[in-house]
């Protein structure tokens, strides 16, 4: 499970960039870093727009015996619930 999340009004706060918006980006971006790391999961990237967050099997593609088990259904489940915490995460800013 990979999931892709991206700011809705990310381009508004780039146009009106300032010292207080690049640490408001920051602090976000740190909280859901924090989410992601308690919640299990891994960060992929941040690129852009685009926060990227991989569920530990996707993380490991190339690992055969991983990747030949049943796919555990837990993953799914876990990252909906990373991603109603990242939503929390930006209700709370």
């Amino acid at each position: 499970t990979v999931m892709f999340c991206a700011l809705a009004q990310q381009h508004e706060l780039q146009a009106a960039f300032s010292g207080r918006v690049a640490l408001l980006l920051d602090e976000l971006f740190c909280a859901f870093d924090d989410a992601v790391e308690a919640s299990g999961m891994y960060k992929y990237q941040h690129v852009g727009e685009w926060y990227i967050v991989a569920c530990p099997r996707a993380a490991c593609p190339f690992d055969e015996a991983e990747q030949a088990r049943p796919y555990p259904p837990a993953l799914s489940l876990g990252m909906l619930r990373l991603a109603d915490a990242l939503r929390a995460i930006t209700r709370g800013r």
